[in-house]
């Protein structure tokens, strides 16, 4: 017989140098897996191919079944991440923080412990191998959110020996139990702005200018004239470059910018967060007009208000309606994001005072009697542009000021206090929130006008006689409260991360505070009510944990403003982490457009959002338009995420008139780090006997904007 020659092949190809009757393979992988052998054998009467033989491979490499999830934690506490995989024989695991091999990590659990701020954005993962390959999982991202709870005092370092003598009393600073008022918080349970080491540091706001639009600032103010710009603010009255107020009861601007630039180390009153930092005042309060509103934010380039890089805003409609845009105003607000280079001026925004009612709100008694905010932080237009960081308000203790107003459009927190009478001043006979701490700050010069003024007497410190401790010439308050107060302590928070990283975008800015904020009152219980529609019924949520890991609570937004957090996050913060800021926009069909009275299966509206661009939310902006005769106050309005979490945008109670029936927004910001992507559903709950509608012509319209 003639002799045999041999020819393998795979999947119809030649295997180089297969030429014996057997054939063994290299070690096989995954790809192999339904491979096709076959053998051609041949002599020289020809040649004969042999039947498919199919290779079945089983991996025995590592395979990860479960990847490593996200994790959002407060300072100081651990964060566990883990993993499940399957494969052959034993699995050995390391893992790794930034890339990184974290020495004695190797089960397929890690315990992160004692979480810094060097850690916000950390990516942690794992590789899991065995004998036949390794395998390496997705990276999760851990997050800083939520911050120390209530009870955590942090204060500040002052190695400079401080002769400024109201200092040691600004409990806002630093937190010692140290009040100008009776009704205090119990030894110990105070907190405050935790401005750490920041001021020996250096970071003290140098460089930064911080605009205050108000109703006049004192210019030559012996705390303040230092960090004066010369000649860069504007008094619309007089049309001169002195916005001081010509009143004698109180100017309202001067006290809030000493809570932001007070001096330090003067020997006089107290101190600014951001004491180093320059200052520029514009009355348009006092002088309101689209010109001089313009003006004061940026918009007309002849003023030098362009130039600055803060604009606080300790302003509120006292208005009880729900009104739609002014197309003007919002012109003005947004062209603040061409300012700083293109970086965007920073708009800091009060929430309002309107918790427990005044501001012209009339049927008070639901929104009071249900523990809901009587005005809604979106019954404000300047609180809903997507650039505004609108500031709540706390008291020493933890808790929400009495007045502070609340809602979705909230981003963050900070001090106001309450009214700060003392009884061994004035007598008893106030409501408890009288008797509570307010901010102490700058004040009219002379014992003559002022807050602090001849014959108006709250406590120690404010006695218009000069005889109040460290206030001999009437210069300064320990009386000054309201959103109109925490907004400008978060301004100068935001002063000194200016400082500490001048690159910063007005989204960085945002999006930092956001992850360092502090999660107080952290036991606060949602607030729920069984009247109403007969079985149990939210009202306002407690804080909710969302799916992009952030917490948040309409009284609070996404918390305490942290200084010391934020300006360490800041030093370190990537450029361009955010990327591109875009939106994407659906609309409800119309279909049903009437609410049921009384019925809390509601009337459900949902929008589809593919999630292409923006692909993670940062705002969630709704223009609704209501019916003939709707009446606010009667109806929840709530809106859900695809991942489920719920955003209450108006609490039954709330808004007690409606002066428009088209185009009223909304903003909610509890969707923060969250996929765009899936059915959003927009939910209405009357409580009213009568029907409430939305409008037959036109639809709902839902905008994400985001990343």
């Amino acid at each position: 017989m003639p002799p045999l020659t041999y020819q393998w092949r795979k999947n119809g190809a030649l295997i180089s140098g297969a030429n014996s009757p057997s054939y063994t393979s290299p070690a096989a992988v995954i790809a192999d897996n339904g491979a096709i052998y076959t053998a051609t054998v041949s002599n020289s009467q020809g040649s004969i191919t042999s039947n498919n033989a199919v290779l079945s491979v089983t991996s025995n490499a590592p395979s990860i079944t479960t990847q490593p999830s996200a994790q959002s934690v407060g300072l100081g506490q651990a964060a566990t991440f883990s993993v499940a995989a399957t494969g052959a024989s034993t699995l050995a695991y390391q893992w790794r923080k930034n890339g990184t091999a974290i020495t004695g990590a190797n089960s397929s659990t890690y315990n992160q412990p004692n979480a810094s701020q060097s850690d916000h954005n950390a990516l942690f993962s794992v590789v899991v191998s065995n004998n036949y390959g390794t395998v390496t999982s997705n990276n999760a991202v851990m997050r800083i959110s939520g911050g120390v709870n209530a009870a955590s005092a942090c204060g500040y370092t002052n190695t400079t020996a401080s002769a400024d003598p109201l200092l040691p009393y600004q409990w806002h600073l630093k937190n010692t139990n140290q009040y100008f008022a009776s009704n205090t918080p119990a030894a110990g349970s105070g907190i405050d702005l935790c401005m750490g080491g920041l001021w020996d540091a250096g970071i003290t706001g140098a460089g930064v200018t911080v605009n205050v639009i108000d109703e006049g600032l004192e210019i030559s103010h012996e705390d303040l004239s230092g960090n004066v710009l010369a000649g860069k603010s504007y008094n619309f009255f007089t049309g001169t470059t002195n916005p001081t107020n010509s009143v004698t009861t109180g100017d309202h601007g001067t006290s809030v910018a000493g809570l932001i630039v007070a001096s330090k180390d003067n020997g006089l009153g107290g101190s600014g967060v951001s004491p180093s930092a320059s200052l520029v005042g514009y009355n348009f309060l006092k002088a309101q007009s689209l010109l001089s509103f313009g003006a004061s934010f940026g918009a007309d380039t002849t003023y030098h208000a362009s130039n600055s890089d803060i604009f606080n805003f300790s302003a509120g409609t006292t208005a009880p309606a729900l009104d739609s845009t002014d197309l003007s105003i919002q012109a003005v607000i947004l062209n603040m994001l061409n300012l700083r280079s293109s970086k965007g001026g920073i708009f800091v925004k009060s929430a309002g005072n309107g918790f427990s009612g005044g501001n012209g709100l009339t049927a008070l008694a639901d929104c009071q009697s249900l523990g809901v905010t009587c005005q809604s932080a979106n019954q404000d237009n300047e609180n809903k542009h997507y650039n505004a960081i609108v500031v709540a308000s706390l008291n020493p203790d933890g808790s929400k000021s009495s007045y502070s107003t609340t809602g979705s459009a909230i981003w963050v927190t900070g001090f106001g206090g309450e009214y700060g009478y003392d009884v061994s001043v004035v007598g008893s006979g106030g409501s408890a929130a009288a008797y509570k701490p307010a901010m102490i700050t700058t004040d009219q010069s002379s014992c003559a006008a002022g807050y602090s003024r001849s014959g108006v007497n709250k406590n120690a410190l404010d006695k218009g006689n000069g005889t109040g401790i460290g206030n001999a010439n009437c210069s300064y308050t320990a009386g000054f409260n309201g959103t109109s107060s925490a907004a400008p302590t978060v301004s100068g928070v935001i002063a000194l991360m200016l400082q500490a990283n001048p690159a910063l975008t007005w989204r960085d800015v945002r999006h930092i505070l956001a992850s360092t904020s502090r999660r107080v009152n952290a036991t606060q219980a949602a607030i729920t009510n069984t009247t109403i529609f007969g079985s149990s019924f939210t009202l306002e949520q407690a804080w909710v944990l969302n799916s992009g890991g952030f917490w948040y609570h309409n009284w609070y937004g996404f918390g305490l403003a942290n200084a010391a957090a934020a300006v360490a996050i800041a030093q370190s913060y990537p450029t361009s982490l955010l990327g591109s800021f875009v939106a994407e926009t659906a609309s409800a069909a119309l279909g049903s457009t009437s609410i049921a009275p009384v019925s809390s299966a509601g009337l459900t509206k949902t929008f589809s959002i593919a999630g292409a661009a923006p692909s993670i939310v940062e705002q969630a902006e709704l223009f609704l338009h209501f019916g003939s005769g709707y009446v606010p106050t009667c109806t929840q309005i709530e809106l859900s995420s695809p991942q489920g979490t719920k955003s209450i945008l108006l609490n039954i109670g709330s808004a007690h008139t409606t002066a428009s029936v088209n185009g009223v927004k909304f903003m909610s910001n509890a969707f923060y780090g969250e996929a765009a992507a899936g059915t959003w559903t927009l939910k209405f709950f009357n409580g009213c006997p009568s029907a409430q509608s939305l409008s037959t012509a036109t639809a709902q319209q839902l905008t994400i904007w985001g990343r």
